[in-house]
């Protein structure tokens, strides 16, 4: 008499399958993740160039140099380099001491319209004109107009 057994489990044709579709899956998510991470750069370098502006304004309240009327009383720099923003506490020369530094996200490039770098405060915290920093990678780009 013969017995006949039962066997549980998976064959490797069915995991196969399995593993096809999960790989498909990741394949097409793919694209949706990496404009996630371009925006989170874009908006990383977006607060970091605001928070410049803002030290920058605050430097230039304070006056600690003592600059009369549109005399720079504060300036910031950006050393392309090493792709720092620095809030420098000289109003000219070299940028060696800083109030406030950040390093932009790799890929992220940075434009000006209406200004030049240094940008240069007054004492009231204001730019001799307005403004626009232009943030781009990957074909996405941020604007941040500054008065």
């Amino acid at each position: 008499m013969r017995r006949c057994r039962l066997q549980s489990g998976v064959t490797l044709v069915e995991l196969a399958v399995v593993l096809l579709i999960i790989a498909l899956l990741a394949l097409a998510a793919t694209p949706l993740t990496s404009s996630w991470t371009t925006n989170a750069d874009l908006h990383t370098a977006g607060g970091q160039i605001n928070q410049a502006f803002s030290h920058a304004k605050a430097a230039a309240l304070r006056n600690a140099l003592g600059a009369i009327g549109d005399a720079p009383a504060a300036r910031i720099a950006y050393d392309t380099a090493d792709r720092q923003l620095k809030v420098c506490k000289t109003a000219s020369g070299v940028c060696d001491e800083t109030l406030w530094r950040a390093t932009l996200p790799a890929g992220v490039e940075l434009s000006l319209t209406g200004a030049s770098f240094p940008i240069e405060l007054n004492n009231r915290g204001q730019h001799a004109t307005g403004f626009t920093a232009r943030l781009s990678k990957g074909g996405e780009t941020d604007v941040h107009p500054f008065h």
